[in-house]
């Protein structure tokens, strides 16, 4: 899948004006702009899902096998695309499996953002392409369906005020401190070593700006799962480094239920402060 320029998730692909193209042809000439090099046929045809709202969209879904090599080939194409870097942020692959937390992989993958009917499209193949066993599949749905509990309250919240971000940091103790599951950990006593990028589904770059609707872009980005303090440490980032405005940073915090980063800010600077 890849990190669109919204923020969202979704698949290659774009519109299709049947006046000049068959769905394939047109299908094929964007592929292009995006990935570089690959090339789908009516028989790679797997669904079609028509959409509600205002501007209905018929949104046709194709699937093909690849080799790994394949694959390789075509992430390593996509990073010299056209499109990469502007209307395409980074490919990613999904992960299959689900840790013995019953969250870490596909679960938490399914908790991103994802545009239009992409995570639609994306359950409909892993079950009918046989991909993940259907009960694993439900259970993964219902992993990000149930409530999280944060591992403590935001310290000097205000009463009945839910501090997602707060409950958030507050967990990054407990999360670094678990052992994955996942093959590309080595395992040696209490240490934890990533082997080269066998732990990584892929790499993405962070959409700075924000659209019109409010919503496209760097809010759409911190709405996704982030581990530990990933998104502290990038919001931080994005005001330390002055890459985005600190009263646009709080800003689009404020619209996916973020409180202000500010004094999380402070507290890593006086802590550095500390350590100097």
């Amino acid at each position: 899948m890849q990190m669109r320029f919204d923020g969202l998730l979704g698949f290659p692909g774009g519109f299709v004006d049947r006046r000049y193209w068959s769905l394939e042809d047109g299908l094929n000439r964007v592929l292009g702009l995006g990935l570089g090099c690959v090339r789908l046929t009516e028989a790679d045809y797997l669904c079609s899902h028509l959409t509600e709202g205002p501007h209905r969209v018929v949104a046709h879904f194709y699937a093909r096998q690849l080799t790994l090599e394949e694959l390789h080939t075509i992430e390593i194409s996509a990073v010299h695309s056209r499109d990469h870097g502007m209307e395409v942020m980074g490919m990613v692959r999904v992960p299959l499996y689900t840790q013995k937390d019953r969250m870490g992989g596909l679960p938490n993958f399914l908790a991103n953002s994802f545009v239009g009917t992409a995570k639609f499209q994306l359950l409909f193949a892993l079950k009918i392409l046989n991909m993940v066993p259907e009960e694993k599949l439900a259970e993964a749905v219902a992993a990000t369906q149930r409530p999280k509990k944060g591992a403590i309250d935001h310290a000097g919240g205000a009463a009945g005020h839910h501090h997602k971000a707060g409950n958030e940091l507050a967990r990054a103790g407990n999360e670094l401190g678990e052992r994955a599951e996942h093959p590309g950990m080595m395992h040696g006593g209490a240490e934890q070593h990533l082997v080269g990028l066998e732990g990584v589904m892929g790499m993405v770059r962070v959409p700075l700006y924000t659209q019109k609707d409010r919503m496209g872009g760097l809010p759409n980005f911190l709405a996704n799962s982030f581990v530990g303090t990933a998104k502290f440490q990038l919001l931080f980032a994005l005001k330390i480094l002055n890459m985005v405005p600190e009263e646009k940073l709080a800003e689009r915090a404020s619209q996916i239920n973020l409180h202000s980063p500010c004094r999380e800010f402070m507290c890593l600077r006086e802590g550095a402060r500390a350590l100097e």
